[in-house]
């Protein structure tokens, strides 16, 4: 109810241009906990409310941006979900996973639209807190979550009707996913997959107007090359935490060298290529640790190599967006096999997400995650610059 409370005072106190038209969103959600556990999905519900406020362009007031996206609607949320009956295993080892509290940045665009119904996907980033971390004497057993404040990113598809001017009702699948990239392990994620009851209340009237979609957009055809440096920081696995390496909390630093080449093939795509070049602190570390056939985790002797902390990649690039804001997801892979993050084995190669946006003709910044298998290796903060447009 505070968060409701919150965004309605939100919505009714802030101003907006002449052009936009203002809406509220709430939801109410029942969702299951997806994760590396062994617990059945029964045992694994949560429940919660996330509250929108956003603001959205009509056919006579829209830019072309607007026009492109089928005219999107934009703002922010506050989510709020009970974690206090999680299962993390099958034997009922209950942890303290304490709650889900996001406030995010969303984008939201219709894929089909009628006078009176829409089918729209949505994406939302943020910062999530509230959550229970791992302690290994007062709360072993939560292994989802080692940080207070974590990553917070959304994915959707929501169906609404419209039965008035102004209210709509729908139906909501989110996935709701919260990790701290890595920094502090552990780090398993947490993923709620909920289905949402909302209402919508449009301050115009006006969604319901039907829309006239582009045609024959023309757009820049040209090749973008472009030079990036970013860096992060991650931590080793709990069971590699050796006395052997005096390193203050175990973070170890990542440094990445990029170079892109890309197209824009259409008005909300690029497609490319390029090369990642990669510093690694704990490659020399990991090429030091391996697991006894027992399961006791051992350690060589100090040794330090260059050669172990340095790679290259060749990179597939794809980036969604316009103008000044991009979705941007690469497949590396790795010149030569580079020692495994998480599993401790030789890895060809990794996936990136994230988003650019662009502050400058000629320079932007962006924030990406770096992941194996859809986990996590570190988070990417990225500052770079177009060297031909």
């Amino acid at each position: 109810m505070i968060t409701i409370f919150v965004l309605c005072f939100l919505f009714f106190s802030f101003p907006v241009k002449a052009e936009k038209y203002r809406f509220f969103q709430a939801m109410q959600s029942q969702a299951v906990f997806v994760g590396n556990n062994d617990a059945p999905l029964a045992t694994n519900h949560s429940w919660g409310v996330d509250a929108r406020i956003g603001w959205y362009s009509d056919e006579q007031n829209a830019s072309f941006s607007d026009s492109l996206f089928r005219y999107p609607t934009f703002g922010a949320g506050l989510f709020y979900g009970n974690l206090q009956d999680i299962n993390l295993g099958k034997d009922g080892h209950y942890a303290d996973m304490g709650c889900d509290v996001a406030l995010y940045g969303f984008f939201q665009a219709p894929i089909i639209r009628s006078r009176k119904s829409q089918f729209d996907w949505l994406t939302g980033f943020g910062v999530s807190g509230g959550h229970g971390t791992w302690h290994s004497e007062t709360n072993p057993n939560n292994t989802i979550t080692g940080t207070f404040l974590n990553y917070f990113i959304l994915l959707g598809a929501e169906y609404r009707y419209s039965f008035t001017n102004t209210s709509s009702l729908g139906l909501a699948v989110n996935l709701r996913h919260s990790s701290n990239a890595g920094f502090r392990k552990p780090n398993r994620g947490l993923n709620l997959v909920g289905l949402d009851l909302t209402y919508r209340f449009d301050e115009s009237g006006n969604f319901n107007k039907r829309y006239t979609p582009l045609q024959n957009i023309d757009f820049p055809r040209k090749w973008d090359w472009s030079l990036s440096v970013g860096y992060g920081l991650q931590q080793l696995d709990k069971s590699n935490r050796l006395p052997l390496f005096d390193k203050p909390e175990y973070h170890f630093s990542n440094v990445t060298l990029a170079t892109r080449v890309m197209r824009q093939c259409a008005a909300k795509r690029k497609f490319g290529v390029g090369l990642d070049f990669f510093y690694s602190e704990a490659g020399s570390y990991l090429e030091q640790v391996y697991y006894h056939p027992k399961g006791i985790p051992t350690a060589r002797p100090k040794q330090y190599h260059l050669s172990q902390q340095l790679n290259a990649a060749l990179v597939l690039s794809h980036e969604y967006g316009y103008n000044r804001l991009w979705l941007i997801t690469d497949v590396g892979f790795y010149l030569k096999p580079f020692n495994g993050y998480l599993t401790q084995k030789k890895t060809r190669y990794y996936e990136r997400v994230g988003v650019k946006y662009r502050f400058s003709q000629r320079y932007y910044a962006a924030v990406c995650v770096r992941a194996y298998r859809v986990a996590a290796i570190h988070a990417e903060w990225t500052l770079g610059m177009y060297l031909k447009k």
